[in-house]
């Protein structure tokens, strides 16, 4: 049986606003969500050490002038469940992207019920 390698990159994450970076070796048919997976992994390692309370976004880096602003770490977050490989996303240029890993706080907080009895919780909007 023949079976062909899957092609690899070496790609360099940088968490938003701080100086802590990793280059992981990342196989180019990994889905963005599978990415996203590994990633949120190492960022609650040891290699980036953010707390669990925290979700992971990443962001393609260089995205200058967004809808965001002019910082490329305030960018759109990549989709978390995209099925799109690396390689179908990015092609030949797929060994010249890097990205930011970028923490974001959901705060819960109690919602009452009709009852004024039974609480859950909604997540509420992000917190940096």
């Amino acid at each position: 049986m023949n079976t062909i390698d899957p092609e690899y990159a070496n790609l360099y994450f940088k968490q938003v606003y701080t100086c802590k970076t990793q280059v992981y070796t990342i196989n180019c048919e990994y889905t963005i969500s599978k990415l996203h997976e590994f990633i949120t992994a190492k960022a609650y390692s040891d290699d980036f050490g953010i707390d669990r309370s925290y979700k992971i976004e990443i962001v393609e880096s260089g995205q200058f002038d967004n809808v965001n602003g002019r910082d490329a770490e305030l960018a759109p977050a990549l989709d978390p469940s995209s099925i799109i490989t690396l390689r179908a996303k990015y092609g030949d240029n797929i060994k010249k992207v890097a990205f930011y890993i970028r923490p974001k706080l959901f705060i819960n907080i109690p919602l009452v019920s009709e009852d004024n009895q039974n609480y859950e919780n909604i997540p509420m909007t992000p917190r940096t």
